[in-house]
């Protein structure tokens, strides 16, 4: 227990509180205490399994033991009466649990007295409060392990089958459709079906992660139902190749939802390691692709096409392609992508999450909030869950919804403690607000909570930028680029970059930046999409400004105008952007300002609609 600091403590005070409150209720298991807690089922358990090295299940089950074990010190009461106290239905398994876990029978407490508790003037201690001690098996064999696991599988995947084997038998006894041969001719109703929770008996906390993987992998794959037609649960793979797989998988959720993006290099690894032993599984490939892709998209889109390949209905591969084809400014080809994603898995919340930022970014606000709002509907994991809540928050700050945007990042604090994101959307709020010294608190804020995280830095230099501290700025974006250059990533010419060296009087670094960035854009415009032409030609505007060249500043700016679809530009923090200084005062600049406004305006109104139908918009608007 004095291991414990006082934060964990309390959480697990909190949680013994509410297992002992439901105490007698038997049917109180995991999902129960997720949903009393407010957290996802995979943060509560990652977070217990942190403190304590328990699983949720196992952590509720030796709270009732304990509360038993009082009981029968010190209460009045029989081993069953007890058992059915604390929520066990059945005495017999009551008692196997009691000896398994104290080392005899609930039977023998009486019996033995109190000499192993409080005979000897030594407190009674409930597990539950204290870190588990290392198990005497914790030092076994591998081959032990991978025996458990194997068993674990083989369990799994025969509950699996006879419940999908049982689900059509009742199906077609309810539809009269007994004949398999002309089953398509007849119309059949509309079919469901019910997910139990997978329960993790065994006793060794190195398999939390192959637990998670599956108990994940078996509603999602279900989800990909078509008319009933069931995907495998899990791939028909070399075993070997899918441990490391769902190894890799715990690793990244952790790298994500952390921010610990050190550890994408080991899941890298077990990726690769995976693809090693059977090169025929599509699963590795794609989420390989989505680490790379921070650093070389054109190896990421290969990874995708080669999970495609080996699996041509694999919806991580086809949401790995439109994130790419986005990225390349390919909207109808992004587009194509993620509906087809959706189109082989209907429950793909990061698919919808991903086609809504695409339509955010084409102006098309009010079918990027209805994405973002059927992706809340579809999601049960968290690491998704935290992206999902940061893009829905963004485009609720970019449209001027800053209450609701604030209270949304707020629900990161709960979920997973991000409190960097939390702070990164109240100082956007005060800078498009003109509230600089604000902002820059809240950016000192974020940038304290990690500051070898690059995004933090990066939007630190930026905030600075609308003070005009470019000394400060050059300070934080060295130290950016070394952050970069650690994590293996290649450094983009950046045009925010190019400005900062050109104020710091370093031209050099400025032209390398500013011509790189001017050959990437004119490279995206030359693909003619028009909601990259946009942000191409915004660019290019702030690039020609900052040289002084204001003509093709202008002339950039009003292309802008022509392709104005989109509405994701701040445009309360656009009117005093520091790079557009040297045009603010050319004609035809105070113009653009009121139309882009105005177009600003009316997508706002639209949103406001939505969200008041979806009773997210707060009551008094200001």
């Amino acid at each position: 227990m004095n291991d414990l600091t006082s934060v964990d403590h309390q959480f697990v005070r909190r949680l013994t509180d509410i297992i002992l409150a439901n105490l007698e209720n038997e049917s109180f298991g995991v999902i129960e205490l997720v949903h009393e807690t407010g957290m996802s089922r995979f943060s509560l358990n990652r977070k217990l399994h942190v403190i304590s090295r328990k699983t949720i299940n196992k952590f509720i089950r030796e709270v009732r033991l304990n509360r038993a074990m009082e009981m029968l010190l010190h209460e009045p009461v029989t081993a069953s009466e007890a058992g059915f106290k604390v929520g066990f239905g059945s005495p017999a398994y009551f008692s196997t649990c009691f000896s398994e876990y104290f080392g005899y029978p609930p039977g023998m407490v009486k019996k033995r007295g109190l000499n192993n508790s409080v005979e000897n003037g030594k407190e009674f201690l409930p597990a539950a409060y204290a870190p588990q001690k290392e198990s005497v098996n914790h030092g076994k064999k591998q081959s032990d392990r991978i025996k458990s696991l194997q068993l674990n599988i083989a369990f799994f995947s025969s509950c699996i089958l006879l419940l999908i084997v049982t689900f059509y038998l009742i199906n077609n006894k309810i539809s009269g459709n007994h004949n398999f041969i002309t089953a398509g001719k007849t119309k059949t109703q509309k079919s469901s079906i019910a997910v139990l929770p997978f329960i993790n008996e065994n006793q060794d906390p190195g398999n939390v992660y192959f637990i998670n993987g599956v108990a994940e992998a078996f509603p999602d794959n279900l989800s990909r139902i078509r008319d009933l037609k069931v995907r495998t649960k899990i791939p028909a793979t070399n075993f070997a190749a899918l441990n490391l797989f769902l190894q890799g998988n715990d690793v990244h959720n952790i790298a994500e939802s952390e921010g610990k993006w050190e550890l994408n290099i080991k899941a890298e690894q077990l990726y690769q390691r995976a693809i090693q032993i059977d090169s025929t599984f599509a699963d590795p490939y794609a989420s390989l692709g989505w680490i790379i892709s921070a650093r070389d998209i054109d190896s990421a889109l290969c990874l995708a096409n080669r999970a495609l390949h080996f699996d041509e209905k694999n919806p991580e591969a086809y949401t790995l392609k439109g994130f790419i084809y986005q990225y390349k400014g390919m909207d109808r080809e992004a587009e194509e992508a993620y509906k087809l994603s959706i189109r082989n898995k209907p429950n793909n919340s990061p698919a919808f999450r991903f086609l809504g930022e695409l339509y955010f970014s084409q102006g098309n606000c009010s079918g990027a909030i209805e994405n973002q709002l059927q992706a809340f509907q579809l999601e049960n994991n968290s690491m998704q869950e935290s992206n999902l809540i940061k893009s829905f928050s963004s485009s609720l700050y970019y449209l001027g919804f800053y209450k609701e945007g604030e209270r949304y990042a707020s629900k990161l604090l709960e979920l997973n403690n991000d409190s960097s994101y939390y702070y990164w959307g109240l100082a956007s709020a005060d800078l498009d607000l003109g509230n600089y010294i604000s902002a820059l608190k809240w950016a000192h804020k974020m940038y304290a909570c990690n500051t070898k995280n690059p995004d933090n830095i990066y939007h630190l230099m930026y905030t600075n930028l609308y003070l005009r501290d470019f000394r400060e700025a050059e300070r934080l974006m060295q130290k950016y680029i070394e952050i970069i250059k650690q994590q293996g990533r290649k450094m983009e010419p950046d045009y925010l970059l190019g400005f900062i060296y050109l104020e710091t009087g370093n031209k050099k670094e400025a032209d390398h930046h500013f011509e790189g960035a001017i050959k990437a854009i004119e490279k995206m415009i030359g693909q003619n999409q028009s909601s990259d032409n946009c942000a191409a030609y915004l660019a290019l505007a702030k690039i020609y400004s900052a040289c002084n060249e204001k003509t093709k500043a202008m002339e950039n700016l009003l292309r802008v105008e022509e392709t104005m679809s989109s509405t994701i530009f701040r445009i309360k923090d656009f009117k005093n952007c520091t790079m557009l200084d040297n045009i603010r005062n050319e004609p035809g600049f105070a113009e653009y300002i009121k139309v882009a406004e105005t177009r600003y305006i009316k997508e706002h109104f639209k949103v406001e609609k939505l969200l008041a139908m979806a009773g997210i918009l707060d009551a008094k608007q200001e």
